[in-house]
């Protein structure tokens, strides 16, 4: 867990806990943002709570779930028997960014694996004035860089609770 949803936040219910999580390990050593056509996608959401969304868009105009691009990769992810994990918004991948050293000992006492240092991850958010580029982070830093779709960079998967 990397996020917990605070009071006021759509979704926020004092009786239960709702955030977000992301998978213990990454799913490639590197992949593309796309499926090698560099159309729009519409998948410009960049605050906490988009990364879902973002990830559809993208399937939806890139094709179907596959394991060739980084939407498609972690949508049909299955780690911890769930199928409804995401790539995350350029937001929710900060927040994994700030929280990289608490993911990292939780992933490694659940038998996963610290971010790669030093590497970029992808995130869903498109950048909206070039379909050529989405947003990226260098973990552990953070900041939003754009990258050419066609680059390979790494995924960890996100989903909500």
């Amino acid at each position: 867990m990397f996020y917990l949803l605070q009071e006021g936040e759509e979704g926020y219910d004092p009786e239960q806990t709702h955030g977000l999580v992301c998978a213990i390990k990454d799913q490639s050593s590197g992949i593309q943002w796309y499926n090698g056509s560099n159309i729009r996608t519409g998948a410009i959401g960049i605050a906490v709570g988009t990364g879902s969304d973002n990830t559809n868009a993208i399937i939806s105009e890139q094709g179907a779930i596959e394991t060739e691009y980084a939407a498609g990769l972690v949508k049909a992810c299955t780690d911890g028997g769930y199928s409804d994990w995401f790539l995350p918004s350029d937001a929710e991948l900060n927040l994994m960014c700030q929280n990289s050293s608490k993911i990292n000992s939780a992933a490694k006492e659940n038998g996963g694996e610290s971010f790669s240092d030093g590497s970029f991850y992808w995130s869903s958010t498109e950048f909206t004035f070039n379909n050529e580029y989405s947003h990226a982070r260098k973990f552990p830093l953070v900041g939003a860089l754009f990258k050419l779709k066609s680059e390979t960079y790494l995924v960890r998967p996100v989903r909500s609770f």
